[in-house]
């Protein structure tokens, strides 16, 4: 039937039904047919001019095909559902909705869509939208496909559903007012733009096609579901959420995966955000908003793809860094979880690019070049490090780290906290190793950068291999060796921290390697060997020594371990206190000088004293004792002892002096301690020196020039008050003797002791007790008067 209603229009209020026949409407003329009734015909309805009018419930037949020409158009005063709907004319929704495409079939509309109204899309039929729609209801892609081919086929006001099992398909790049639902949209045009109006909606479907997505307006976007779309991602409004953790709800096997692909790059503007919601894979992120990580963890750039994001990341999540380009980070973040680096290069050119609190891994082959100041709670991995005029600190977290990777660059390694970062590969960086707390370990093939050592904490050397320290080490901190050999080359120490040798041995090849401040401390096993002069602050040894030049320590020096002077010219120890009393020390031919408060020295072999300065004695002990230097003692009680038996072959004849009866030639003991040409020995008033040749050799003090205004006692043999036997070996009668020079002699202690005594003094006196005895006797009558030396000799 068709009606031609004129200027005055034509309104049908009954009930058109056709049984089922087939029987269609069309509409001509100038004017308006409104139907009001409800209709239930089965045929066409056409619109070729003038204007269709649907004001009641169901006046649309919900199986009837709209042909709606162009210049022709359809009104509604009710919601209406229509079989299809095609042609090129114009649909006044008003505030009501259409749904077309109820009898499944394929159509499209070229016309445009006005009003406040809705569409709504029925049925398992495509829809095809090539105009122009101004209508600002909402958008429902209910079942089938609607197909956007223009870029007005939809306004950015309309608020667009796709339920689930239902398709939009985008041909022309357009926005959208906002996305929501469980469906499909295709992108085949290079993007879609969506949240246009401001609202915040949620999408758990699939995005998909080679277009990309962009986020306007200043709502919320959720992205769930498994969205396969080929391009990027844009926010230039509002904030994206990103939430793999949903499920998208397809029919029974039907695929899920990540909410975007790990190939996506995203785009944050300035001013917008992208939050994420679950761990989430992007191909690159660039721009310049914010990031809120939450709890989750970002992962960037898996498909190789380079980006630079000037951003700032936030939360409580991590970084994590893969693939084989580069990301560039250009702004200080917040972010507290880990920063991971596992391939490409992760480039820091802002301060704070990594926030403090973040603990970086750097995993071969990745790397992290820093172009500006970086602070991170940790750093372990086997990566690179490039600080490129940067410095980089670590360990504010005070937990215990290991970085395997290379260090390189211009900038310098700061470590902070109270943890032990452990080193285990060579840094080739040039900047300064700064240890501000904590300790920083050198194990495996680990070696600092070439810069000066600023050390606050604990610098451990524990490579089981050999190690040269050519930097210059500062700071109150300490240098520990715990194995291996480690050489230390630069003359500029200064660290004022203690030097510990726990194990391993620690060498030096020059003088003045070792600071002037340091107190040096050698365990049981460990080993110290310096290669020439050197003055620190103390030394406490139960290890091994070796020195091959003097040392001074402002302190004491105590040797519980063995010490080995090496340099045939001699050695000089100085300090408050030098103890050196273990039997297997190894002290050379040449002169050993002590300036010291006290001296405890043992050695079994032949010991030259140079110059020897004492305040409070000690004792001296050796197999012989050569006293070549000047010795001055100004205080306390000093004892020398020659603990060697005189050899018998250097036996001195007296003359035709015989042993008393027996008839022997008397013969002089070799000396055990025997003062050089040249030498003195001088005893302040209050200070006192013993010498004993404990094996019964001569003592031979015999240099004028010696001055004993203190006590001097003087024994050759195991004890004071020792009989005199006759001593006879083969023809000889071999016996000691002691001989003292000097400008005054006071004799004080238990005396002097031998078999024969010889004094020359300008002035001699005893102290107390103090007795001269010399044992052997003189033409004793009793044993017969034969020839015998004189047993006691005083010379003025």
């Amino acid at each position: 039937t068709t009606f031609l209603p004129g200027p005055g229009g034509l309104t049908i209020s009954g009930s058109i039904d056709d049984g089922g026949a087939g029987l269609g409407l069309a509409v001509a003329g100038s004017g308006t047919l409104t139907l009001s009734g409800s209709n239930h015909y089965t045929g066409v309805t056409e619109v070729t001019s003038g204007s269709l009018r649907a004001s009641g419930a169901g006046s649309l037949s919900p199986v009837s095909a709209i042909q709606l020409a162009d210049g022709a158009a359809l009104g509604l005063g009710q919601n209406q559902t229509a079989g299809s709907l095609s042609g090129a004319g114009r649909v006044d929704l008003g505030s009501f909705i259409l749904a077309t495409g109820a009898d499944g079939k394929s159509t499209t509309f070229s016309g445009s869509f006005d009003g406040s109204g809705g569409l709504t899309k029925l049925g398992g039929g495509s829809f095809t939208l090539s105009g122009r729609s101004a209508h600002t209801g909402a958008t429902r892609v209910a079942a089938g496909a609607l197909v956007l081919a223009s870029a007005t086929a939809l306004n950015n006001v309309t608020a667009v559903t796709v339920d689930g099992g239902a398709t939009l398909t985008v041909q022309q790049s357009l926005d959208l007012g906002s996305l929501a639902g469980a469906g499909t949209v295709d992108v085949q045009a290079p993007w879609l733009g969506v949240g246009s109006n401001g609202a915040s909606t949620r999408w758990d479907g699939n995005i998909t096609g080679s277009g990309g997505l962009a986020k306007r307006g200043a709502g919320v976007f959720t992205l769930a579901g498994h969205n396969t779309l080929a391009g990027d991602l844009q926010v230039t409004g509002g904030t994206l959420q990103l939430d793999g953790s949903g499920v998208r709800p397809l029919a029974a096997g039907a695929p899920t995966g990540p909410v975007v692909p790990g190939t996506a790059g995203v785009d944050v503007a300035g001013g917008t955000t992208l939050e994420l919601l679950s761990d989430i894979d992007l191909g690159a992120l660039t721009g310049a908003g914010r990031v809120q990580l939450n709890t989750s963890t970002l992962t960037v750039g898996a498909s190789g793809r380079s980006g630079r994001f000037d951003g700032v990341m936030s939360g409580s999540g991590g970084l994590a860094k893969s693939g084989s380009g580069t990301l560039t980070l250009g702004g200080a973040n917040l972010y507290v979880g880990a920063t991971r680096v596992n391939g490409g290069t992760l480039a820091l050119e802002a301060p704070q690019a990594i926030a403090g609190t973040s603990a970086l891994v750097i995993d071969a082959p990745g790397r992290v070049q820093a172009n500006a100041r970086q602070a991170v709670a940790s750093l372990n991995g086997d990566g690179g490090l490039v600080l490129d005029g940067a410095s980089l600190a670590t360990g504010g977290d005070g937990s215990d780290s290991r970085f395997d990777g290379a260090v390189t660059g211009s900038g310098g390694l700061v470590k902070q906290g109270a943890g032990t970062l452990t080193v285990t590969a060579t840094h080739g960086n040039s900047g300064a190793t700064v240890i501000e707390a904590g300790t920083v370990q050198l194990s495996g093939n680990g070696a600092l950068g070439s810069g000066e050592i600023q050390n606050q904490g604990e610098l451990r050397l524990a490579r089981s291999d050999a190690l040269v320290l050519d930097q210059a080490i500062s700071g109150r901190g300490r240098l520990v060796v715990t194995q291996g050999q480690v050489t230390l080359n630069n003359g500029a120490n200064n660290y004022s921290g203690a030097t510990q040798v726990q194990g391993g041995s620690l060498i030096t090849t020059s003088a003045d390697r070792l600071s002037d401040a340091s107190a040096v401390q050698v365990a049981a096993g460990a080993q110290l060997q310096l290669g020439g002069n050197e003055t620190i602050a103390s030394l406490q040894a139960a290890g091994g020594v070796k020195l091959s030049g003097n040392l001074t320590t402002q302190a004491e020096q105590v040797y519980t371990g063995s010490l080995t002077l090496a340099n045939a010219a001699g050695h000089a120890l100085t300090g408050t206190l030098i103890d050196a009393s273990r039997s297997d020390n190894q002290f050379g031919a040449g002169p050993l000088s002590i300036s010291a408060g006290q001296a405890l020295v043992t050695v079994k072999e032949q010991l030259q004293l140079g110059d020897v300065s004492l305040s409070d004695g000690g004792r001296i002990e050796a197999g012989r004792l050569a006293l070549n230097g000047k010795l001055q003692l100004n205080g306390g009680n000093l004892a020398l002892v020659a603990a060697a038996a005189p050899d018998d072959a250097k036996a001195t004849p007296v003359g035709t002096a015989q042993v008393p009866v027996a008839g022997q030639a008397l013969a002089l003991a070799e000396a055990t301690v025997q003062q050089g040409a040249g030498s003195a020995i001088t005893l302040a008033e209050g200070a006192r020196l013993d010498l004993k040749a404990s094996g019964g050799g001569s003592v031979r003090l015999e240099q004028d020039a010696n001055s004993f205004k203190g006590q001097l006692s003087v024994l050759s043999g195991a004890n004071f008050n020792t009989a005199w036997v006759p001593n006879a070996k083969g023809t000889q009668a071999v016996q000691s003797e002691v001989r003292v020079a000097g400008q005054g002699v006071r004799v004080g202690g238990s005396g002097i002791e031998a078999d024969l005594v010889y004094l020359r003094a300008d002035q001699l006196a005893t102290v107390d007790a103090a007795k001269i005895v010399a044992r052997m006797p003189f033409d004793e009558i009793v044993l017969g008067r034969a020839l015998s030396a004189p047993s006691l000799t005083l010379e003025p």
